[in-house]
């Protein structure tokens, strides 16, 4: 999953959500100092632009039996089918 998102990140992820210079991968690769900088960034949002502007996804994926199911961050989600 996270592989989609690092090779994509502006189709995950709205870039005024994250820092400059930060890609987002996987948690477990990422070096300390980016994701610090990632949450500085969001908290400032936090305050600046309220919690509701502080961070979102523009889509999110799930996988189901080796299938990737793409749905748009909205209340009511359209699953788009992929397979992988």
């Amino acid at each position: 999953m996270f592989h989609n998102i690092a090779s994509k990140q502006t189709d995950f992820i709205k870039s005024k959500y994250i820092p400059r210079g930060i890609n987002l991968d996987d948690p477990r690769t990422m070096k300390h100092e980016s994701i610090v900088k990632l949450f500085e960034h969001i908290a400032a949002r936090e305050v600046s632009h309220s919690v509701q502007d502080a961070f979102g996804f523009k889509i999110y994926c799930q996988a189901i039996n080796r299938v990737l199911y793409f749905h748009p961050a909205t209340p009511v989600p359209t699953p788009v089918q992929m397979t992988i």
